[in-house]
Protein backbone atom coordinates (compact mmCIF):
# COMPACT_ATOMS: atom_id res chain seq x y z
CA UNK A 1 0.00 0.00 0.00
CA UNK A 2 2.79 2.43 0.93
CA UNK A 3 4.34 1.80 -2.45
CA UNK A 4 0.99 2.37 -4.28
CA UNK A 5 1.08 5.80 -2.59
CA UNK A 6 4.44 6.43 -3.24
CA UNK A 7 4.53 5.74 -7.06
CA UNK A 8 1.05 7.82 -7.19
CA UNK A 9 2.63 10.77 -5.14
CA UNK A 10 5.79 10.85 -7.36
CA UNK A 11 3.54 10.80 -10.52
CA UNK A 12 1.65 13.92 -9.24
CA UNK A 13 4.82 15.20 -8.38
CA UNK A 14 5.70 14.82 -12.28
CA UNK A 15 2.52 15.85 -13.71
CA UNK A 16 2.56 18.89 -11.77
CA UNK A 17 5.93 20.48 -13.17
CA UNK A 18 4.72 19.65 -16.49
CA UNK A 19 1.76 21.11 -16.35
CA UNK A 20 3.71 24.32 -14.58
CA UNK A 21 6.21 24.48 -16.56
CA UNK A 22 3.56 24.46 -19.99
CA UNK A 23 2.31 27.45 -18.04
CA UNK A 24 5.36 29.16 -17.30
CA UNK A 25 5.96 29.03 -20.92
CA UNK A 26 2.66 30.11 -21.86
CA UNK A 27 1.55 27.33 -23.94
CA UNK A 28 -1.84 25.54 -24.35
CA UNK A 29 -2.12 22.05 -24.12
CA UNK A 30 -2.64 21.76 -27.64
CA UNK A 31 0.25 24.01 -28.63
CA UNK A 32 2.47 21.13 -26.39
CA UNK A 33 0.67 18.77 -28.25
CA UNK A 34 2.04 19.93 -31.63
CA UNK A 35 5.38 20.27 -30.03
CA UNK A 36 5.57 17.01 -28.33
CA UNK A 37 3.49 14.65 -30.45
CA UNK A 38 1.33 13.59 -27.61
CA UNK A 39 -2.16 13.98 -28.00
CA UNK A 40 -3.69 16.82 -26.39
CA UNK A 41 -5.99 14.50 -24.36
CA UNK A 42 -3.89 12.45 -23.28
CA UNK A 43 -1.89 15.20 -21.96
CA UNK A 44 -4.77 16.52 -20.02
CA UNK A 45 -5.24 13.30 -18.85
CA UNK A 46 -1.60 13.00 -17.47
CA UNK A 47 -1.56 16.68 -16.03
CA UNK A 48 -5.09 15.85 -14.01
CA UNK A 49 -3.51 12.50 -12.66
CA UNK A 50 -5.77 10.56 -14.44
CA UNK A 51 -3.42 8.32 -16.55
CA UNK A 52 0.16 7.10 -16.54
CA UNK A 53 1.93 8.35 -19.38
CA UNK A 54 4.91 5.43 -21.12
CA UNK A 55 8.09 6.59 -20.13
CA UNK A 56 8.84 7.16 -24.31
CA UNK A 57 5.81 9.86 -23.81
CA UNK A 58 7.24 11.25 -20.90
CA UNK A 59 10.78 12.08 -22.27
CA UNK A 60 9.06 13.71 -25.29
CA UNK A 61 6.76 15.55 -23.65
CA UNK A 62 9.80 17.09 -21.22
CA UNK A 63 12.42 17.75 -24.54
CA UNK A 64 9.27 19.68 -25.71
CA UNK A 65 9.41 21.63 -22.75
CA UNK A 66 12.87 21.98 -22.20
CA UNK A 67 13.14 19.47 -19.70
CA UNK A 68 15.25 16.75 -18.85
CA UNK A 69 14.34 13.19 -17.20
CA UNK A 70 17.57 12.14 -15.14
CA UNK A 71 18.04 9.17 -12.70
CA UNK A 72 19.38 11.33 -9.28
CA UNK A 73 21.19 9.60 -6.25
CA UNK A 74 18.86 9.74 -3.35
CA UNK A 75 21.34 11.30 -1.72
CA UNK A 76 22.05 13.98 -4.40
CA UNK A 77 18.30 15.03 -4.58
CA UNK A 78 18.60 17.79 -1.64
CA UNK A 79 21.79 19.43 -4.08
CA UNK A 80 19.32 19.47 -7.33
CA UNK A 81 16.45 20.71 -5.66
CA UNK A 82 18.77 23.89 -4.48
CA UNK A 83 19.59 23.95 -7.83
CA UNK A 84 16.34 24.26 -9.30
CA UNK A 85 15.14 26.63 -6.47
CA UNK A 86 17.86 28.98 -7.16
CA UNK A 87 17.17 29.10 -10.85
CA UNK A 88 13.41 29.42 -10.44
CA UNK A 89 14.08 32.64 -8.08
CA UNK A 90 15.96 33.94 -10.56
CA UNK A 91 13.69 33.42 -13.93
CA UNK A 92 11.13 35.04 -11.43
CA UNK A 93 13.36 37.94 -10.56
CA UNK A 94 14.04 38.41 -14.33
CA UNK A 95 10.55 38.39 -14.97
CA UNK A 96 10.22 41.20 -12.49
CA UNK A 97 12.69 43.21 -13.97
CA UNK A 98 11.22 42.75 -17.45
CA UNK A 99 7.45 44.00 -16.05
CA UNK A 100 9.31 46.93 -14.56
CA UNK A 101 11.08 48.00 -17.69
CA UNK A 102 7.68 48.00 -18.79
CA UNK A 103 6.04 49.76 -16.39
CA UNK A 104 8.56 52.76 -16.89
CA UNK A 105 8.18 52.86 -20.50
CA UNK A 106 4.71 53.08 -20.06
CA UNK A 107 4.33 55.89 -17.52
CA UNK A 108 7.25 57.39 -19.95
CA UNK A 109 4.65 57.31 -22.91
CA UNK A 110 2.11 59.47 -20.96
CA UNK A 111 4.60 61.56 -19.86
CA UNK A 112 5.33 62.49 -23.28
CA UNK A 113 1.87 62.72 -24.50
CA UNK A 114 0.75 64.72 -20.66
CA UNK A 115 3.84 66.18 -19.68
CA UNK A 116 2.15 69.49 -17.98
CA UNK A 117 -0.43 67.24 -16.04
CA UNK A 118 0.96 66.69 -12.26
CA UNK A 119 -0.83 63.53 -11.75
CA UNK A 120 1.26 61.79 -14.14
CA UNK A 121 4.27 63.10 -12.94
CA UNK A 122 3.11 61.74 -9.28
CA UNK A 123 2.84 58.46 -11.09
CA UNK A 124 6.25 58.42 -12.26
CA UNK A 125 7.28 59.20 -8.98
CA UNK A 126 5.69 56.23 -7.85
CA UNK A 127 6.74 53.63 -10.40
CA UNK A 128 10.60 55.02 -9.32
CA UNK A 129 10.72 54.28 -5.76
CA UNK A 130 8.66 50.70 -6.64
CA UNK A 131 11.79 50.48 -9.04
CA UNK A 132 14.03 51.33 -6.57
CA UNK A 133 12.75 48.99 -3.81
CA UNK A 134 12.18 46.07 -6.01
CA UNK A 135 14.57 44.15 -4.18
CA UNK A 136 12.43 43.94 -1.35
CA UNK A 137 9.02 42.99 -3.08
CA UNK A 138 7.63 39.05 -3.39
CA UNK A 139 8.74 38.85 -7.07
CA UNK A 140 5.84 36.50 -8.27
CA UNK A 141 3.01 38.59 -6.02
CA UNK A 142 4.98 41.83 -7.56
CA UNK A 143 4.87 40.96 -11.08
CA UNK A 144 1.35 40.34 -11.14
CA UNK A 145 0.52 43.02 -9.19
CA UNK A 146 2.54 45.67 -11.06
CA UNK A 147 1.31 43.81 -14.40
CA UNK A 148 -1.90 44.65 -13.65
CA UNK A 149 -0.95 48.09 -13.73
CA UNK A 150 1.05 48.26 -16.90
CA UNK A 151 -1.96 46.89 -18.57
CA UNK A 152 -3.97 49.43 -16.91
CA UNK A 153 -1.49 52.00 -18.66
CA UNK A 154 -1.41 50.65 -21.53
CA UNK A 155 -4.95 50.85 -22.28
CA UNK A 156 -5.11 54.94 -21.02
CA UNK A 157 -1.95 55.23 -23.56
CA UNK A 158 -3.87 53.78 -26.54
CA UNK A 159 -8.05 54.98 -25.73
CA UNK A 160 -8.92 57.89 -27.56
CA UNK A 161 -12.59 57.66 -26.09
CA UNK A 162 -12.20 58.19 -22.53
CA UNK A 163 -13.14 61.19 -21.05
CA UNK A 164 -10.78 63.79 -19.23
CA UNK A 165 -12.64 62.49 -16.07
CA UNK A 166 -12.07 59.05 -16.91
CA UNK A 167 -8.87 59.60 -17.56
CA UNK A 168 -8.23 61.17 -14.18
CA UNK A 169 -9.67 58.57 -12.62
CA UNK A 170 -7.67 55.33 -13.79
CA UNK A 171 -4.30 57.59 -13.40
CA UNK A 172 -5.31 58.24 -9.91
CA UNK A 173 -6.03 54.47 -9.80
CA UNK A 174 -3.07 52.92 -11.07
CA UNK A 175 -1.11 55.18 -8.56
CA UNK A 176 -2.86 54.28 -5.91
CA UNK A 177 -1.99 50.44 -7.36
CA UNK A 178 1.96 51.68 -7.02
CA UNK A 179 1.60 53.50 -3.58
CA UNK A 180 0.09 50.23 -2.32
CA UNK A 181 2.66 48.18 -3.25
CA UNK A 182 5.44 50.29 -1.98
CA UNK A 183 3.51 50.08 1.12
CA UNK A 184 3.49 46.61 1.57
CA UNK A 185 7.09 46.45 0.18
CA UNK A 186 8.35 48.76 2.93
CA UNK A 187 5.84 47.64 5.98
CA UNK A 188 5.50 44.15 5.31
CA UNK A 189 2.25 44.06 5.55
CA UNK A 190 0.80 41.02 3.93
CA UNK A 191 -2.86 41.47 5.23
CA UNK A 192 -2.99 45.11 2.87
CA UNK A 193 -4.09 43.82 -0.30
CA UNK A 194 -3.84 45.40 -3.72
CA UNK A 195 -7.36 46.65 -4.92
CA UNK A 196 -8.71 45.21 -7.85
CA UNK A 197 -10.30 48.08 -9.68
CA UNK A 198 -12.39 47.48 -12.87
CA UNK A 199 -11.68 49.40 -15.70
CA UNK A 200 -15.12 48.99 -17.43
CA UNK A 201 -16.87 50.24 -14.48
CA UNK A 202 -19.34 52.76 -15.71
CA UNK A 203 -18.05 56.51 -14.35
Amino acid sequence: MQKKISKRYSLEQIAQAIRETRQTKGWSQRELSARSHIAQPQISRFENGDVDLQLSSLIELARALDLDLQLVPRSALPAVAAIVKEREERAEENELHHTLKRLVHEVSVLEQAHPHLTSVTRLKDAALEVETISSRLNPVVATKAIGGVVRRLEELASSTTRSPARFSRDLKIAHEELRNIRTIAVHGDDRRQIPAYSLDEED
